[in-house]
């Protein structure tokens, strides 16, 4: 299982925040679909999970977990 607590990822750059307090659940064995408008922050989402980019730093670690 994958949880994500009140995750926020602004952007200093452009003054630009792409997700906000975002609040998820993914359960093993479950096939999921993200979908939005562009420029929504799906992207930034997957990057953050699979750890191409790195959460921001006031993102607890404990936050995101996975769960076996």
């Amino acid at each position: 299982m994958i949880e994500v607590r009140n995750l926020t990822k602004h952007y200093e750059f452009g003054n630009v925040t792409t997700l906000k307090e975002i609040n998820l659940t993914f359960e093993d064995g479950r096939f999921y679909v993200i979908a939005d408008a562009s420029r929504s922050g799906k992207k930034t989402l997957l990057n953050i999970l699979s750890g191409i980019e790195l959460p921001p730093a006031r993102f607890s670690l404990t936050a995101l977990r996975f769960i076996r």
